[in-house]
């Protein structure tokens, strides 16, 4: 697991620097640590540097299904200190459905969250895991659709087109 934060490291070091590594390089870059890589990714949640925790968690959301054992790690990053690393965490549940049933409790508060890009995430990865209550959160959605922020508007532009 030394190896994984050594690497994560190297990474956070790199994009100081302005030597930007795509998520999908890098994890390819994990990939000689095999069985180790998962594991290793969510140990470093544990971290108490938000830059690591937030990078774990983009590589996790990067490795798609393969990152399901650490879906309650993922989970428990809802409550995480730091606003990008509930927002990555949120991200990167959205792909697990109902598996991530668990998550829609710390979600809900969510919805009623100061700001507009966090009521909207929350009410798209809610209406992921659980497609019932997708009618009851249409509202926020569709609110978000008009926004006049990008960052708020696309995803749910997004969502309303797949959905």
């Amino acid at each position: 697991m030394n190896d994984i934060y050594r690497e994560l490291r190297r990474l956070i070091d790199l994009n100081y620097q302005e030597q930007w590594v795509p998520t999908n390089i890098a994890l390819q870059q994990l990939n000689q640590y095999r069985s180790q890589i998962i594991p290793g990714l969510v140990s470093a949640l544990d971290d108490t540097d938000s830059d690591i925790r937030l990078l774990a968690l983009s590589l996790l959301d990067e490795a798609g299904m393969q990152s399901a054992p650490g879906m309650s790690a993922m989970i428990q990053m809802l409550a995480d200190e730091d606003r990008p690393v509930r927002v990555a965490a949120a991200q990167c549940l959205q792909k697990f459905g109902p598996m991530a049933i668990d998550a829609i409790p710390l979600l809900c508060p969510w919805l009623s969250d100061d700001h507009e890009y966090v009521r909207v995430l929350a009410a798209v990865t809610i209406s992921s895991i659980n497609p019932a209550m997708k009618n009851e959160l249409l509202p926020v959605i569709k609110a978000a659709s008009g926004s006049y922020n990008p960052l708020v508007k696309r995803p749910a532009q997004e969502f309303l087109v797949e959905h």
